[in-house]
């Protein structure tokens, strides 16, 4: 079977949009909860084709023509297959 790796960005833009930082303490818990349980389901229905649970991958670089740069985004990882 082949094997996909698959890269998570988000951007400092995502997170202002999402205006997490205007939610108070328990707004923020009960999303976070949501966010994780969410998660976890989905990790579970798709258990079968994970072959790597991944995880953050610290800081990130983009490379290109013009040379490498940050890129100022949160990241992770995960592999799987089909």
């Amino acid at each position: 079977m082949k094997k996909f790796l698959a890269i998570y960005l988000g951007t400092a833009a995502s997170f202002e949009k999402s205006e997490w930082s205007k939610l108070d303490a328990d707004q923020r818990k009960q999303r976070e909860a949501a966010g994780i349980k969410a998660w976890g389901e989905w990790m579970t229905a798709h258990q079968g084709v994970i072959v790597d649970q991944g995880g953050p991958l610290g800081k990130t670089k983009r490379a290109a023509a013009q040379g490498i740069s940050d890129t100022g985004t949160v990241s992770s990882r995960a592999a799987r297959q089909a």
